[in-house]
C-alpha cells in the first residue's frame, strides 16, 4: 500500500497504523525565542525535552485535530535530531552545550553545529534542510516532517516537502513571517509552547495578552526590530562582561544581514542606540557616556565611565587608548618624520554620520594607519587566516607598545573581504586601507548617504597613509618577506646539499 497519510485509509474495526514523524530542531531558534518571552519556559524547554516531546507526539501541542477530521494520529518517531551551538557561554547555563546531553538521554541524536563566522553563525538551517531532503527518499516514507524552527528560510523545504505529498508541522510566533506559516499542515504556536512548558512543571499558564491579526500587520519594521533584540539579548547574556555598542551593532548587522539592519533604519529607529533605548528589555543598562557599553544588570558590573576625549577626531573607546598618540610617538619605526594627527582635517559631523551608519572602530587616523601597516607585514609573512591575522596583528600591536584590540581587527578584515578584496601577499597598508576605504563608502551608499567629493577626500585623509608612511611601510613589508625567504632557503639548504 502507499501510503499517503495513516489516517487517509483506515479498516473497520482496526487501529490506524501510526504516522511516521521525523522531527527536526534547531535549538538556539527555539531557545533564543522563548528567552526574549519568558526565561523559565525557555530553560524548562532546554532541560526537560522529554515532556514536551512527548506530548507533541500526543498530538497536545499543534492543531493537530484540524485537517483530520477530528482524529488525533498516533505518531511513532522514527528520528529525532536536535541542532545546536556547541560553544560555551559562560554565563547561560541552559545554552546548548549544557544541556545537549538532555537531548540525548531523550533519545535525540545531537548534531553539534560550530560557528561558522566569527558572529557565531552555525548554519544550523542549512545542517537541517539537507537531512531533509536525504530523508525525503528515505525508507521506509517519511509521512510527517516537523520543523522545530520560526525561521522563514525553511520556506523552499516546506514546499518540496508538500509537493511530495508530505505532511508538516513547523513552530511559530505571531512574529513569524505568513509565508512560512501558510505553508504548514500544523503549527506548534509559541502560545502554546510557553503554556505546556509552565503547566507541566505546576506553575499557572501565564496570562497571554490578546493580540488581533489587523494590529499584528499595521507595523512592518515588528519583525525586524524583534529579532534584532533577540540577537542583542543573546550577545550580551553570553558575554562574561559588558559589550561595547559598537561591536554590539556590527555583530548584530552581521548576523541578520543588512536588509533587517542598515536598509530598515534599525527597525524604523534611525539609529541603533535609540532602538535600543527604546525597545531593550529593563533587564539591560545602556552607558551615556563613553566607552559606550551594554551589560545585563545581573550578570554583570556597571562599567566605569571613562572622560571624552578632548580632540574632535574618533578615539578608540577602551580605557588607555587616549594616551594612544603619546604610545605611538615612542614606539620604533623606520619613519622619523614627526607629523600631527591628520583627522583634525575630516569634519566631526563626518566622522559621526559615518560611525552611526557602519559602527566601524572608532579610532584615529595614525592608528588606523599603523593597523593597516601591521597587518600588510602580518599577512605577507603568514598569509590571511581571519582569526590568526587578527591574533598575530594584535602580537604585533603589542611587541612595539601599540594597544590593538583583535575584534577592530576582525570588523576590519570582515569589511574588507565583504566588499570583494581577496587577501594576497601582495597587500600592503595603502591597498587594505583603500578597500577598507571603499567599504566604507559603499556602506554608506546601502545606507543613502551618499558622500560628496569632498567627503571621499576627508576620508582618505582619515584612512589612507602618507607617502612616508607607505614608503616606511614597504620597507617594512620587504624586510619580512626577505627574512621569510632566508628562513625557507636555510631549511632547504641540508636537502640541497645531500643532492
Amino acid at each position: 500500500m502507499n501510503m499517503r497519510d495513516s489516517t487517509s485509509e483506515l479498516t473497520i474495526g482496526a487501529a490506524p497504523p501510526p504516522r511516521l514523524t521525523a522531527l527536526f530542531i534547531d535549538f538556539d531558534n527555539i531557545y533564543i525565542s522563548l528567552l526574549s518571552r519568558d526565561r523559565f519556559a525557555a530553560t524548562h524547554f532546554a532541560t526537560n525535552p522529554v515532556a514536551w516531546t512527548s506530548a507533541l507526539l500526543a498530538g497536545g501541542l499543534s492543531t493537530s485535530a484540524i485537517g483530520n477530521g477530528g482524529i488525533v494520529p498516533r505518531r511513532r518517531m522514527i528520528i529525532a535530531r536536535v541542532y545546536g551551538n556547541p560553544v560555551l557561554k559562560n554565563k547561560d547555563r541552559s545554552s546548548f552545550a549544557y544541556v545537549r546531553n538532555h537531548f540525548m538521554h531523550a533519545g535525540y541524536e545531537v548534531i553539534d553545529c560550530p560557528p561558522l563566522t566569527n558572529q557565531l553563525k552555525n548554519g544550523s538551517d542549512i545542517r537541517m534542510v539537507l537531512d531533509m531532503r536525504d530523508w525525503l527518499e528515505h525508507n521506509p516514507r517519511v509521512d510527517e516532517f516537523v520543523i522545530m524552527s520560526g525561521d522563514s528560510d525553511f520556506v523552499p523545504i516546506l514546499l518540496r516537502l508538500r509537493a511530495h505529498d508530505r505532511r508538516t508541522m513547523i513552530y511559530g510566533g505571531l512574529q513569524t513571517a505568513k509565508s512560512y506559516t501558510s505553508l504548514a499542515d500544523e503549527i506548534i504556536t509559541e502560545d502554546a509552547l510557553v503554556s505546556f512548558l509552565h503547566e507541566s512543571a505546576g506553575r499557572p499558564a501565564p496570562k497571554i495578552a490578546p493580540t488581533s491579526n489587523k494590529q499584528i500587520a499595521t507595523d512592518p519594521l515588528d519583525d525586524a526590530r524583534r529579532e534584532i533584540i533577540e540577537e542583542v539579548s543573546k550577545i550580551v547574556e553570553a558575554s562574561d562582561k559588558p559589550v561595547s555598542m559598537e561591536l554590539l551593532a556590527t555583530s548584530v548587522r552581521n548576523t541578520i544581514g543588512l536588509k533587517r539592519t542598515i536598509d530598515t533604519k534599525w527597525a524604523g529607529h534611525g539609529q541603533f542606540s535609540v532602538l535600543l533605548a527604546q525597545a531593550l528589555s529593563q533587564e539591560f543598562m545602556l552607558s551615556s557616556s563613553p566607552p559606550y557599553m551594554v551589560w545585563h544588570k545581573k550578570l554583570h558590573k556597571e562599567p566605569v565611565p571613562q572622560p571624552e576625549p578632548s580632540s574632535t577626531v574618533p578615539a578608540d573607546e577602551k580605557p588607555n587608548n587616549h594616551k594612544l598618540v603619546d604610545v605611538e610617538q615612542t614606539t620604533t619605526s623606520n619613519n622619523k618624520t614627526d607629523r600631527s594627527d591628520k583627522t583634525g582635517s575630516t569634519p566631526k559631523p563626518l566622522i559621526e554620520n559615518i560611525l552611526q551608519i557602519t559602527d566601524i572602530p572608532s579610532l584615529s587616523s595614525r592608528y588606523y594607519q599603523r593597523l593597516f601597516d601591521l597587518m600588510a607585514v602580518e599577512i605577507a609573512q603568514n598569509g590571511f587566516v581571519f582569526t590568526k591575522t587578527a591574533d598575530n596583528t594584535a602580537k604585533r600591536g603589542e611587541e612595539i607598545k601599540l594597544p590593538v584590540d583583535p575584534e577592530h581587527v576582525q570588523t576590519i578584515l570582515h569589511r574588507i573581504r565583504r566588499h570583494g578584496h581577496w587577501f594576497n601577499d601582495k597587500d600592503n597598508a595603502l591597498s587594505l586601507a583603500e578597500a577598507f576605504r571603499d567599504s566604507v563608502i559603499s556602506e554608506c551608499a546601502e545606507a543613502d548617504f551618499i558622500l560628496t567629493n569632498a567627503q571621499q577626500k576627508s576620508l582618505n585623509d582619515w584612512f589612507l597613509p602618507t607617502d612616508s608612511d607607505r614608503q616606511g611601510a614597504s620597507d617594512r613589508k620587504a624586510s619580512v618577506t626577505k627574512k621569510s625567504g632566508t628562513k625557507q632557503s636555510s631549511k632547504s639548504a641540508p636537502k640541497d646539499a645531500a643532492a
